[in-house]
């Protein structure tokens, strides 16, 4: 009744209803009609013992004050995301109601002059569009008509990375031009203002990259990286080891590498699988030639502490990066 009627109409997704009913199951049972039945592992939370009005009084006034993840049936870690969320959108909203006085003589940069910096010092660094004349010919052959798969990987990433640098250079010079008063100042440019001033990723530039938490100064060195990459093997060819994190939408690679496999040995796509194989190589350079059949790559992370190949733990504040080999030699591999 409570699950499918009177929660259940809002809920229109199984899994949640699932999730739901799950809940719900946890505090309408038999059990939890005797004085010993708790809801959660650390017996804070339970169905008082049969009494007058003040011990109920006295019970609830003995709750934690905060409601632990545990009451929902979740792991303590759960509170960790609903901190971190909450305590950026704080930050965020103390940010945006800075004023945008200051400076002048005597006084260091004004708002105005910090942001004209910025965007002087972004501009000049942002890297040149990747231009597919420039690329090396025999990455173009087409067979039967058609190009390589990782090669038409490539040419779809280098258009996404276009568009990012592209709406990067036109904001940013808008961007200069409203400050200097020769333009109206827009919302979205009054936003992308407010973002450099916070040293965060414009909104605008957002829209259209590839997701990342990072803040600004490391989000823009990562994506001169990632267009340095990708220039590598435009004009050099397909690299030894991919730097599959570094690209916008992985899975098309992925895809591509089956593409590739399945042409070379006229088998239908569909019955390929991944297989894979961790390598003794810690970096990129140390990889020295391509694999027979499939790929290298790089850029892959755990979470957690970081273990060396006997499982002990090397560093708990960094991520251990990993290198695979996809081997798809064998067209009925299964992970």
């Amino acid at each position: 009744m409570t699950g499918i009627i009177n929660y259940g109409g809002r809920v229109t997704d199984d899994l949640d209803r699932r999730c739901l009913i799950s809940t719900l199951e946890k505090y309408y049972c038999p059990d939890n009609l005797q004085d010993d039945y708790f809801y959660s592992d650390s017996e804070k939370y339970r169905a008082p013992p049969f009494g007058d009005a003040q011990s109920y009084r006295d019970y609830i006034q003995a709750l934690p004050e905060e409601d632990a993840p545990e009451v929902f049936g979740l792991h303590d870690n759960a509170n960790i995301a609903y901190q971190k969320e909450e305590s950026g959108a704080m930050v965020a909203k103390v940010l945006s109601i800075q004023p945008r006085v200051g400076g002048g003589s005597g006084g260091g940069l004004t708002p105005d002059e910090v942001v004209l910096e910025k965007a002087k010092a972004l501009t000049e660094n942002i890297p040149p569009n990747l231009d597919r004349a420039e690329g090396l010919k025999d990455l173009f052959k087409t067979s039967n008509g058609l190009l390589p798969s990782l090669t038409t990987v490539l040419v779809q990433e280098m258009e996404k990375f276009n568009r990012l640098l592209g709406v990067m250079r036109r904001s940013l010079d808008d961007l200069v031009q409203a400050i200097g008063g020769f333009i109206v100042m827009s919302s979205e440019l009054d936003a992308m203002y407010l973002s450099l001033t916070n040293g965060v990723v414009p909104a605008n530039w957002e829209a259209v990259a590839y997701p990342s938490l990072k803040p600004l100064t490391p989000w823009f060195a990562d994506l001169v990286l990632r267009v340095d990459f990708l220039s590598t093997w435009l004009t050099q060819g397909s690299p030894v080891a991919y730097w599959i994190s570094g690209l916008f939408f992985p899975q098309g690679f992925m895809t591509g590498c089956l593409q590739t496999h399945a042409r070379q040995y006229k088998i239908a796509i569909d019955e390929l699988a991944f297989s894979f194989q961790v390598l003794e190589a810690e970096e990129p350079g140390q990889v020295e030639e391509r694999p027979v059949d499939g790929v290298y790559i790089y850029g892959l992370y755990m979470d957690g502490a970081r273990y060396n190949r006997d499982q002990k733990c090397v560093d708990e504040q960094h991520p251990v990066s990993i290198f695979v080999l996809f081997n798809l030699t064998n067209p009925y591999l299964y992970l």
